[in-house]
């Protein structure tokens, strides 16, 4: 029987940064981000090799249960929550993004929650985890996330101020 997320899995970190968007677009732009990241070849190959249950993107997401390499999407609310889970040999792990107005934006956050079973889980935390991988992975995904939104922020009003050489 395949290994499932559950409820109960351990913090490991919190991370959030601040996107100069709406939540439509900051939403917009962590769906993006999150099917470029766990689309390609690194991802599967990666995902391949420790024994993830999900290896495609499905074009349906970010629909619930719908996947992408490495993860299911476990519970989706746009524009203010997607919680990806997944599992392999080595960990089991939740992946939580809250979108959240303040007052630059739209605050983007990501909160791991994962346990490492055994001596080859606790070797894969040791890489993952302990040598700031992780930490890096999913900073580099709020960061790009937030570069999309205002992006998109930036093109909306280029049109609004008939700047875009587009009409509207």
């Amino acid at each position: 029987m395949a290994r499932k997320p559950s409820a109960s899995l351990p913090f490991v970190d919190e991370h959030q940064c601040t996107a100069g968007a709406s939540l439509a677009q900051a939403w917009a732009g962590l769906v993006e981000e999150l099917r470029s990241t766990f689309s390609g070849a690194h991802a599967t190959a990666f995902a391949r090799a420790v024994g993830c249950q999900h290896l495609l993107l499905d074009l349906l997401f970010p629909g619930k249960d719908a996947t992408i390499v490495g993860f299911r999407a476990a519970d989706v609310r746009p524009p203010h929550a997607l919680v990806l889970e997944g599992h392999h040999r080595f960990a089991r792990y939740r992946l939580s993004f809250r979108l959240a107005p303040d007052c630059e934006g739209t605050r983007l956050s990501a909160t791991t929650h994962a346990a490492f079973p055994g001596a080859a889980g606790a070797a894969y935390r040791a890489l993952v985890i302990g040598t700031r991988l992780h930490v890096l992975v999913t900073r580099g995904i709020l960061r790009r996330a937030a570069a999309r939104a205002q992006r998109a922020a930036h093109r909306e009003r280029l049109v609004d101020l008939g700047l875009s050489g587009q009409g509207k």
